[in-house]
């Protein structure tokens, strides 16, 4: 059986949290990204992103999309799996 990569990670964190869309605190995340960090807001049928890359005048970005597209985001962003935090 193949290890699971980061982004199917990702992927199931995502899943998990949109199940718990109506639970406070269960539903979102910060994640570590590359230069930054993300806050992730999982609603039922679409993921909402907002980063923030570390620059003198710290530039900041919106994202929706689904669940796949989110952890594709995610990944592509260079956001680590182990560095959830709820």
């Amino acid at each position: 059986m193949s290890e699971h990569t980061n982004s199917d990670r990702l992927f199931k964190f995502i899943l998990k949290c949109q199940r718990n869309q109506d639970k406070p605190d269960l539903h979102s995340f910060w994640i570590n990204i590359s230069g930054g960090r993300a806050y992730v807001d999982c609603r039922s049928h679409e993921v909402y992103i907002e980063m923030y890359i570390a620059t003198p005048e710290e530039k900041k970005s919106q994202w929706i999309g689904t669940a796949v597209a989110a952890a594709n985001k995610l990944d592509i962003l260079g956001a680590d799996y182990r560095t959830i935090e709820i």
